[in-house]
């Protein structure tokens, strides 16, 4: 095993006991467990394309990294960004917060 390699197994080992204790933490503390399981998700696929990066592959290390950058759009699913979808498509002028807050526009 390489320097890199080491040093990536050992951040590994690191995050997967950060992540287990946390995920057990918020399952008796939070409100939303979706919500961290896309956190989770999110943080796993940065660890993958860590690993892509330093593994000996030869042939397709670009496109399996690509594919895995390409994961990381999990992260729109969040209810913040969701808001933000929701708050940057009323300044276009293509404002849906009236039909999904269900409010009556017509008298």
């Amino acid at each position: 095993m390489t320097k890199y390699q080491k040093i990536w197994c050992f951040l590994w080992i690191i995050f997967f006991i950060f992540g287990l204790f946390h995920y057990i933490y918020m399952l008796f503390g939070a409100k939303d467990i979706q919500t961290v399981t896309i956190e989770h998700g999110f943080y796993l696929l940065i660890l993958a394309m860590g690993a892509v990066s330093v593994a000996p592959i030869k042939y397709g290390k670009k496109l399996l990294w690509f594919i895995l950058f390409c994961g990381l759009a999990t992260i729109y699913h969040l209810p913040e960004f969701q808001k933000i979808t929701e708050i940057e498509a009323c300044a276009e002028g293509k404002c849906q917060a009236l039909t999904n807050l269900k409010i009556s526009t017509t008298e």
